[in-house]
């Protein structure tokens, strides 16, 4: 009996590593990237612009090393810096959805 909860175990844990791995590896980062560009020019009916740098995931969510949010245009012709993160990272919990 306890072979047989070893075996689960370590077969329950193999998947799990399989799983992490085949997500790191296939994590969709630059679809990701465009997509919240777009979201966040459209949402904001174009007062807002981002810029996302290399997004990559992280844990339940993503980071990226670089950040940059640019306002509307101004008489210039130049959009102002608004935010500029370093390091920043977003976490997605699944159980939020539920409460």
């Amino acid at each position: 009996m306890m072979k047989r909860a070893l075996v689960v175990i370590a077969g329950l844990a193999w998947a799990f590593l399989v799983f992490l791995c085949s997500g790191y590896l296939t994590f969709p980062g630059d679809a990701l990237a465009d997509r919240v560009e777009y979201e966040i020019q459209a949402n904001s009916k174009k007062q807002y612009i981002a810029e996302i740098g290399d997004l990559s995931p992280w844990w339940f969510g993503a980071s990226t090393p670089e950040l940059k949010l640019f306002g509307k245009k101004d008489r210039e012709g130049n959009n102002p810096l608004l935010v500029y993160a370093t390091d920043a990272r977003v976490a997605v919990n699944p159980f939020s959805l539920l409460m």
